[in-house]
């Protein structure tokens, strides 16, 4: 972890280490968020079966026919196009066979839609201007120019946070707290992105890196990420929330946001730019693709590195909540990070307490209904880290479908959720348990709550260990069970 050298000169950063955790809000209800505007695409096709198949991120898609068509008419006429001339983020494919007709087609949505982008499907040799992609017409169009429009739509998320970024002379990335190494590697991501100074865009969070895997990652990569308060990010005009949603800053005196992330949405806040896309294993994945699409020499093997560890953690080598999308974004950097300096950063590191602590914990795990739970004691946060480590071996046990591993950490409760299937998963009991005190969420396969001592959890630290572990069983079979009705 690093001081606030990097941001001395503004107001909103201290000048000392901070002595107390930060007290973190509640969960709030889930809501419906609009990330991206909604992109329209037009089809101008003489086989308009071929791409019967298109999807393009939540865009609204069209066909044109010359009649009973979303789009009917001559297709050499800008007065055709006129009923979408107001829309914004329009991209029109034109496959049309004749030549004559292809490009009389691209000059009447030339006039009529200005700002489009036009894919061309033709025989010719592929090439791409500012605004125009002419591509070879291949035996399937359809995943052809499937590819193309993800790609214009990335480049359309890129210049969105430009814009955003552009308006600030600082602009802090936060990460969540603890921050993992795809939290870590999606921020460094981002500053090489918008090609900021590092001290015009400091890596933030609000509270310390305990894992020693993932603070090894910051030092041995050259990572600065500073520990900073809520009321020191207020401060600040603007954030953009790296791997995290910002219901924690959310409220009247609150920055201007940009989000990106892959957990589910959640509500309580609104931001300027968001890009979410929960089905995507590792946020890492999201700025591996923008960084493909915008300059691809900008990731260097440092930055490759940390964007492969990045997904390598959170998608455990590509075998939990992994995309095409992640397997695409691995497959690119495994060839350009440096595989040497990744087999250091990830060796594990244990403590002999630590480890004696784990082992207690495994000697008197507890089982009941797939449910497995393993109490670890008192910990202090720079042992906590070993509480991912026991979830999951926890969860190779033959019978268990869900596990946690528990400890107090700074008087209160940390569980580390795992668990197998889908949803109603650990990200949603780790916020059901949280609802009542403390803050809790994650994925349907991993999560992690923080509880405080209160309620159900009364007296929770008087309790010996044995009795510790069956009251976190007997808590979480009801919550489970509550999960299911």
């Amino acid at each position: 972890m690093h001081s606030a050298t990097d941001m001395t000169s503004h107001p909103a950063v201290r000048r000392r280490p901070r002595e107390n955790r930060s007290e973190v809000a509640s969960e709030t209800e889930l809501a419906p968020l609009q990330t991206i505007a909604t992109a329209t695409v037009l089809i101008i096709s003489d086989n308009p079966d071929a791409f019967a198949g298109i999807s393009a991120d939540g865009a609204t898609t069209l066909f044109w026919k010359r009649k009973g068509g979303d789009i009917s008419g001559d297709p050499t006429l800008p007065s055709t196009y006129a009923s979408i001339a107001n829309l914004s983020g329009v991209t029109v494919i034109i496959d049309v066979e004749d030549r004559g007709e292809r490009v009389a087609c691209e000059k009447a949505v030339r006039q009529m839609l200005p700002g489009a982008t036009v894919i061309v499907l033709s025989d010719e040799p592929s090439s791409h201007s500012d605004t125009t992609w002419y591509i070879q017409r291949r035996v399937d169009p359809c995943r052809l120019v499937q590819r193309e429009l993800h790609q214009i739509d990335t480049q359309r998320r890129i210049e969105a946070l430009k814009a955003f970024a552009a308006q600030v002379d600082v602009l802090p990335i936060l990460l969540h707290p603890d921050p993992d190494p795809d939290a870590i590697a999606s921020a460094f991501g981002i500053r090489a992105l918008l090609r900021r100074r590092r001290p015009d865009i400091p890596i933030v969070t609000l509270d310390e890196i305990t894992r020693p895997e993932n603070r090894r990652m910051a030092e041995l990569l050259d990572i600065r990420v500073t520990q900073v308060t809520l009321e020191e990010l207020r401060k600040f005009e603007a954030v953009i929330c790296a791997d995290m949603q910002p219901r924690t800053l959310a409220g009247k005196d609150a920055p201007r946001f940009a989000v990106i992330d892959h957990h589910p949405v959640e509500g309580g806040y609104e931001p300027e730019f968001a890009d979410i896309r929960p089905r995507y294993g590792a946020t890492a994945t999201i700025i591996t693709e923008y960084l493909r699409a915008f300059d691809q020499r900008t990731i260097t093997k440092r930055l490759a590195t940390a964007l492969l560890y990045g997904i390598k953690t959170d998608t455990d080598t590509l075998s939990r909540g992994t995309s095409s999308a992640d397997v695409a974004a691995y497959a690119f950097l495994l060839r350009r990070a440096d595989t040497t300096l990744l087999r250091r950063i990830e060796r594990p590191a244990y403590s002999t307490h630590t480890a004696r602590a784990y082992g207690e914990a495994i000697s008197k795990l507890l089982l009941r209904n797939g449910i497995a739970v393993a109490y670890l004691g008192e910990l202090s946060v720079d042992r906590s880290h070993i509480l991912p480590d026991v979830a999951d071996f926890l969860l190779a046990i033959e019978e268990a479908t869900w596990s946690a591993a528990a400890a107090l950490v700074e008087g209160r409760l940390v569980l580390t959720f795992r668990h197998l299937g889908g949803e109603p998963g650990a990200g949603t009991l780790a916020r059901m348990l949280a609802a009542h005190g403390g803050v809790g969420g994650g994925h349907p396969t991993m999560a992690r709550a923080v509880l405080r001592l209160e309620g159900a959890w009364e007296g929770f630290e008087h309790l010996s260990h044995e009795e510790a572990t069956q009251r976190i069983l007997d808590e979480l079979t009801e919550a489970v069970s509550r999960l299911h009705r």
